[in-house]
């Protein structure tokens, strides 16, 4: 299996005195990019592709000196948005068709051991992208989805309705790449308008309900994500 990160963002709210990138912020003793890296493993990962931006291979510094069950792909590139962080990675992944869908997940998710195999076991293979989803709506920003929960079909993406939030990570099928001209001529910057707009014009959405997760963005949500792991380890 091949699997992505989306490591480029600058991660400003987190920065210490230090400049510590945000991907090698510690929580539970274990920086961001590690455990996703090792969760991503444990779901049967192979070949991990991870986009850096070019300020921070202080990264792939750290992982390389780790023992890994994976092979890493390193893309460093200083991206102007999320959105072309994703389709770098894509590219990246599609180079060598798999057969399969991609696993891919920013870098800034902290959820239970074990979680990615969990959504990839039960994601949908026929869809173009299927979204874990989590009932923690309560962070920043979130991008709120409404979906069918017998079917998990989408029913809406990134409107004010929908009891979930999009987690962070997600099953994808290289077919999006097709609207990346599009996207672009659209003037999208963020991932998140990418998916309205995949769902607007037909592609086939889909989610699985996960457990909770955080998204760590800044010093509370690393409290919040401590407080997780905690409780799952007591």
């Amino acid at each position: 299996m091949r699997a992505g990160i989306l490591a480029a963002g600058t991660g400003s709210r987190l920065r210490d005195q230090d400049a510590v990138p945000k991907p090698l912020r510690r929580v539970a003793g274990t920086p961001l990019i590690e455990r996703v890296v090792e969760d991503l493993e444990r779901a049967g990962a192979s070949d991990v592709h991870i986009i850096i931006n070019a300020e921070s291979t202080a990264i792939r510094e750290y992982l390389d000196r780790t023992t890994r069950s994976s092979h890493l792909n390193w893309i460093v590139e200083t991206t102007p948005s999320s959105m072309h962080s994703f389709f770098r990675v894509l590219e990246s992944l599609s180079a060598f068709p798999a057969g399969a869908p991609y696993l891919i997940s920013t870098v800034d998710v902290v959820a239970p051991p074990r979680t990615f195999q969990r959504f990839r076991e039960r994601a949908d293979d026929h869809a173009d992208v299927t979204f874990a989803v989590t009932s923690r709506v309560d962070e920043d920003r979130p991008l709120r989805i409404d979906i069918d929960e017998r079917s998990g079909a989408v029913r809406s993406i990134g409107g004010e309705d929908g009891g979930w939030a999009t987690a962070g990570y997600y099953l994808v099928q290289p077919t999006v790449l097709r609207e990346r001209n599009a996207a672009e001529a659209a003037g999208f910057s963020a991932l998140r308008a990418f998916f309205g707009h995949l769902h607007a014009t037909g592609y086939r959405l889909a989610a699985v309900p996960m457990g909770v997760s955080v998204d760590v963005d800044s010093p509370p949500d690393i409290i919040a994500a401590e407080t997780l792991l905690a409780g799952i380890q007591g």
